[in-house]
């Protein structure tokens, strides 16, 4: 009898096993690849497919020209993360608005339902690369910014090479705090200088700042010389005659304003980023963007308590941000349809046309200019790269305002935030990005809520038990906000979250 049923539990264990392999963890699929038609019938880009069903036991769904197609298979899969492949000439404007839209679907809340990230290359080989370079961990310690003021302390980099807004050069080259200043009379010698840094520092982080025109990049704003802006060619990144060598080491790039032109072409900039410059994950737009709350907020998420979150848990984490604030202000923002523009020009005069309209209904409204924007660039943004590429900043956990953990057991999460003895509230919502925009137009990430994302899915948390306190909590089978929270220095609360088995 006892052999009898230590043969039955042994049956039912591996029964069990099979179950969690083929379904993945809680809440459905934790990993699928989807993947247009076209690409799957092309035997050199199938082996980027099998690569990422092999690195992540995925399950591959095809489409036919856009991912919404495959809406239907998502619902049942639930899947945490999902790798688009696809070829860089059929990723245009319209492709990414639609995967925006889409990846709202998959559930009935509003938020984004899994994290996201397109694969593509200049040829397949290149996309085989970089799903390759996306399975080894980084940490990033070393930042090239073009016009961003943010970083000029060099708190967040050991090497720092930074042009900012008035046209001075700072570096830091990882001896101790000291970051110097440079001031260049003529462009050329700053711009050979920065040039220089690139390729020797090779750093592992590029914030570009300035605004791509058509498919041109320029290292400094309002020059015409060739030899100071990137274009690519034939997949390479040239400086005039010259090649641009920034290293081959695996890095991150942001845009904040990547025209539309730079899509939907094998010959791109952020095309020519990830095959020439070792870019494994590309952060932008799709068209014209004046607020930039897509970049800046998912640069504010991941450097913001350095080293919490992953460059995709950030990204994504800021996508539900915007749409928790769209929802706050006027519901129909999250659903309500942008018009676009292809031609600069015309792009900015829908803009501020748009805006024009809603100021003169909402001429008092100090949000205003957030509300259009986060609006305006709901469905453009992208990320390039492998969604479970575990990418960080250096690790600052030392200096962080507070550590936040969760334990699930049955059907209960308590989740535990422990405050540091010299926590502000600045640090609690994150320094950076205080203002920036374009032009008379001046926008702000703003405070960042207390932000967690769950290790591991949950079915269906909601508030149990909060104790005395009259904080706004938003929780997500992925995520946990808390906003309203007023912490105080060397405490502990805890939050008890009702789940389903």
């Amino acid at each position: 009898m006892m052999n009898g049923n230590l043969k039955c539990c042994r049956v039912l264990l591996f029964m069990i096993g099979l179950l969690l392999c083929a379904g993945g963890k809680v809440g459905g699929t934790e990993y699928v690849v989807l993947v247009g038609k076209n690409v799957q019938a092309d035997r050199e880009w199938k082996k980027v497919v099998d690569k990422l069903v092999e690195i992540h036991q995925a399950q591959v769904v095809e489409y036919g020209e856009f991912t919404s197609e495959a809406l239907s298979r998502l619902k049942e899969l639930a899947p945490r993360y999902v790798a688009i492949v696809e070829k860089p000439e059929r990723i245009n404007r319209q492709f990414v608005i639609d995967l925006n839209q889409m990846s709202r679907k998959v559930d009935d809340d509003i938020y984004t339902d899994f994290l996201w990230g397109i694969i593509t290359g200049y040829d397949a080989d290149a996309a085989l690369a970089l799903v390759e370079r996306a399975r080894t961990p980084k940490e990033v310690r070393s930042a090239w910014c073009l016009r961003n003021d943010d970083f000029r302390d060099g708190k967040y980099f050991e090497k720092m090479g930074l042009c900012d807004q008035g046209g001075v050069w700072y570096e830091k080259n990882g001896e101790g705090d000291t970051v110097s200043r440079h001031v260049f009379e003529e462009q050329a010698g700053m711009s050979e200088r920065m040039v220089r840094w690139v390729e020797t520092a090779q750093p592992d982080l590029i914030v570009y700042q300035v605004e791509e025109l058509g498919n041109r990049m320029p290292l400094l704003q309002g020059t015409e010389n060739e030899g100071e802006i990137v274009v690519p060619r034939e997949g390479k990144l040239w400086l005039g005659d010259r090649r641009l060598k920034p290293g081959g080491q695996s890095r991150v790039y942001f845009a904040q304003m990547s025209g539309g032109r730079t899509h939907a072409t094998r010959e791109s900039i952020p095309v020519a980023w990830m095959n020439d410059g070792s870019v494994t994950a590309f952060v932008g737009s799709t068209t014209f963007s004046f607020h930039g709350r897509g970049t800046w907020g998912t640069l504010k998420y991941w450097l913001t308590d350095a080293g919490r979150f992953t460059l995709a848990e950030a990204y994504f984490l800021n996508q539900q941000d915007v749409l928790w604030h769209l929802n706050e202000w006027e519901p129909e923002l999250l659903y309500k349809p942008c018009q676009y523009s292809d031609d600069r020009i015309k792009m900015v005069r829908l803009c501020y046309g748009a805006y024009s309209e809603l100021q003169e209904k909402e001429p008092n409204n100090p949000a205003l200019i957030d509300k259009f924007g986060y609006w305006y660039e709901r469905d453009i943004w992208v990320y390039y790269g492998d969604p479970l590429w575990d990418v960080r900043v250096k690790d600052l956990s030392h200096d962080r305002p507070y550590t936040i953990t969760s334990r699930t057991r049955g059907k209960k999460c308590v989740v535990t935030i422990k405050v540091s003895a010299d926590y502000t509230w600045d640090r609690l919502c994150g320094e950076l990005f205080s203002t920036y925009g374009m032009g008379d137009l001046h926008c702000a990430v703003g405070n960042l809520p207390i932000c967690y994302f769950f290790p591991e899915r949950l079915r269906n948390p909601r508030v149990a038990i909060l104790r005395e306190m009259n904080w706004e909590i938003s929780v997500n089978k992925d995520f946990l906000f808390i906003r309203d929270a007023f912490l105080e220095p060397g405490k502990t609360y805890r939050i008890e979250l009702d789940v389903d088995k």
